[in-house]
């Protein structure tokens, strides 16, 4: 027996598209709908035919009933009226005699067969169904034989009229024979026990060709739902196991190729949407396989290439540290030895100046006193170079500090070496910090200084101090609406004995910024500035505050 299993085991179903099965298969499942649908309203309209021809046999059985009943009466109470009743119930069997006459010929005609069974009192809406079946199962054993009975009846029921008119003519007569009264009852009565078995016999065999055709009906529908539901279950599985065959193959394929299998490929068992997916998984894995194949041996030459580097660097910053020392070492010891000659220089020479007093002409006055400015700028930067080696070398003494407190010792240091301060300070109160007070006392001095310095030429200098709180961190701040600096030379800010100002009257060593940047930097802070030309600068730094 072909099955659809078989029908999809076919290559040409597998190669189609995923969307083009679930449409064949909608299809499919449609059409079997459909003709199910067919199937049970066939059914339903054929036992709806059974059901009116049941209920027309009775009508038919019950109209013949009562046609003799009502001519017995009437041959008893010579009443007009039993007679006009007995017409008309006679009127039923012989519109389903017309109906059956017309239906048993080889190309009947159907208005006459309809207006039969309407003169019957058949219902209008029965009549075609009724009609159809007839026509359909007549050859049925069941029908067949109901239409014998039916034939036999007919001229039964016929020979009632021919009865019935000498009835009528004999209680007609003036003087009505009794006794032919009598006999032509007794005839009638043996035309009812003639009709009764044929009637039993009509209502019996229809009801057995309705149980017949019930159950035949009843299993048509069965045999229909069942293969619609065996179909539609076939392809739901036939689809679904094509799909899943291929995901999972392709499934276990990724996890193979995950597991470092680089190797691992997926089986292609159809050229439809998975077949594609499976066939990118296998292109996939050819372009990572020959990446990743690519990417170890560049990781190992990368890694060897990296050792020597570390190795070069190493060995480079073993030089430079040795270098630094010694630089460190050095600056030490020359701004050490060169800070007792200076300070003998500018002692000697203000003490000539006193005793010569005014016996010093003008020249020679100015010579002395560029001696002493420059000893005395010497002698700052022998000091500058001293805090810088010192402020890389030295230890941390980190200890809670009153950054307020600390801020109003550097401005009162500045006050005695400056008298002639013009600038407005603007203090704010800020946090305390854990931190090596010396230094950051050096940090604030040099800031202090500078924005003091570079925003003393404005017409009314000001310099802002304080904190803010910037992402959870404290950050100090200097601000000064003095001369500036252009932005471009920030790189060049922080580096030692570089100077972006170079008028005289802004006189500097280029160490200060410098020594501020490592102080910060030892205390794993960090330092930034802005500033615009003419529009001041503002310096900003952040220290540990945690104090590691």
């Amino acid at each position: 027996m072909w099955l659809m299993s078989d029908f999809f085991s076919f290559q040409w179903f597998k190669d189609v598209s995923i969307a083009r099965k679930l449409y064949f298969t909608v299809g499919i499942m449609a059409l079997l709908i459909g003709v199910e649908l067919f199937a049970l309203n066939f059914s339903v309209g054929t036992l709806s035919s059974v059901r009116a021809y049941v209920s027309a046999e009775g009508l038919w059985s019950k109209a013949q009933k009562d046609a003799l009943n009502s001519l017995l009466n009437y041959g008893i109470t010579h009443n007009d009226e039993d007679y006009t009743h007995f017409l008309e119930y006679m009127k039923v069997p012989l519109g389903d005699s017309k109906t059956r006459e017309q239906l048993l010929l080889p190309e009947p005609d159907m208005a006459k067969a309809r207006q039969g069974f309407l003169e019957g009192h058949v219902n209008p809406d029965d009549i075609d169904g009724m009609i159809k079946l007839f026509r359909r199962f007549h050859s049925i054993s069941y029908i067949n034989h109901a239409i014998l009975i039916w034939g036999e009846a007919q001229p039964v029921v016929f020979r009632m009229y021919p009865l019935a008119e000498q009835l009528r003519e004999e209680i007609k007569k003036p003087e009505p024979s009794a006794v032919k009264i009598a006999a032509l009852l007794q005839q009638i009565q043996v035309l009812n026990k003639q009709l009764t078995p044929l009637e039993d016999d009509f209502s019996g065999t229809l009801g057995d060709g309705s149980r017949w055709l019930e159950n035949l009906v009843l299993k048509l529908l069965f045999v229909i739902a069942l293969t619609v539901e065996i179909t539609g279950l076939l392809l739901a599985v036939s689809v679904s196991r094509s799909m899943q065959k291929g995901l999972t193959e392709i499934i276990e394929a990724t996890r193979r190729f995950a597991r470092g299998d680089l190797s691992t490929r997926s089986k292609v068992f159809s050229k439809d949407e998975i077949g594609l997916l499976a066939n990118s998984f296998n292109h996939m894995s050819d372009e990572l396989e020959e990446n990743i194949t690519v990417r170890k041996k560049t990781e190992i030459d990368i890694m060897a290439l990296n050792e020597s580097l570390e190795k070069r660097v190493n060995e480079r910053t073993a030089e430079l540290k040795t270098a630094y020392a010694e630089m460190e070492a050095f600056s030490y010891s020359v701004s050490h030895d060169l800070k007792s000659p200076l300070l003998k220089i500018n002692g000697f020479t203000k003490i000539l100046m006193s005793r010569l007093g005014n016996d010093l002409d003008t020249d020679n006055a100015k010579m002395l006193k560029m001696i002493v400015d420059s000893a005395a700028q010497m002698t700052h930067l022998t000091e500058n170079l001293l805090k810088l080696s010192r402020s890389s070398s030295a230890p941390l003494q980190k200890v809670d500090v009153d950054m307020n407190a600390l801020v109003s010792e550097v401005l009162s240091d500045l006050k005695i070496t400056q008298p002639d301060l013009k600038a407005e300070i603007t203090e704010h109160p800020m946090s305390g910090a854990f931190c090596d007070p010396v230094l950051i006392k050096q940090v604030w001095a040099n800031l202090l200084s500078n924005a003091v310095k570079y925003s003393s030429k404005v017409e009314k200098p000001v310099v802002e101090i304080g904190n803010t709180i910037n992402f959870g961190r404290v950050v100090y701040f200097v601000k000064d609406n003095g001369t500036g600096f252009n932005m471009e030379n920030y790189n060049q800010l922080f580096d030692p004995f570089k100077r972006l100002h170079t008028e005289k009257e802004f006189q500097g060593t280029g160490v200060g910024l410098a020594l501020v940047h490592r102080i910060i930097a030892r205390h794993q802070g960090r330092i930034w500035a802005e500033a615009e030309v003419n529009k001041g600068a503002t310096f900003y730094f952040t220290l540990d505050e945690k104090g590691e």
